[in-house]
Order: C-alpha cells, then sequence, then structure tokens
C-alpha cells in the first residue's frame, strides 16, 4: 500500500486509517481532528530561509486521472 510506504520512509511520520468519511466527513471528524491537533502540537515548527527547503525523502510524482482534475489520483 502507498500510504505505509510513504509512513515508512518520512522520519516521524504517522498513519491514521479511517474508513467512510471521505473527503468531507473526514474534515468534520472530531478523533481525527484530534489526532491531527495532537500530531501538529507535539514540536513547535521551526522557521526556515528560503531555499533552506529539503526535497521529498521518497519519489513524488503528481499524477492526474483522467477527467477527474484531482491531482495524484491514478
Amino acid at each position: 500500500e502507498p500510504s505505509a510506504r510513504l509512513v515508512r520512509s518520512w522520519p516521524d511520520a504517522q498513519l491514521l486509517s479511517t474508513a467512510g468519511l471521505g473527503h468531507r466527513r473526514i474534515l468534520a471528524d472530531a478523533a481525527v481532528g484530534g489526532s491531527v491537533s495532537r500530531f501538529v502540537d507535539r514540536r513547535p515548527v521551526e522557521p526556515t530561509l528560503h531555499g533552506d527547503e529539503r526535497p521529498a525523502p521518497f519519489p513524488c510524482t503528481l499524477t492526474t486521472r483522467a477527467g477527474s482534475g484531482v491531482a495524484g489520483a491514478a
């Protein structure tokens, strides 16, 4: 599964699997919101200087499913 591979290759990443929430209901789900808040709050964000960005630790290719207009939907 691509998401599990991504989590294994990205330091400190966490995977939260859900079922039946879809693209809109997931935003209103209290359990998901709480998990995201706890993940974000666990360490401060450090400012970076322009040009200090690091490449993703995995190959990143965006594709579009024909007619969907959704990037990453392969």
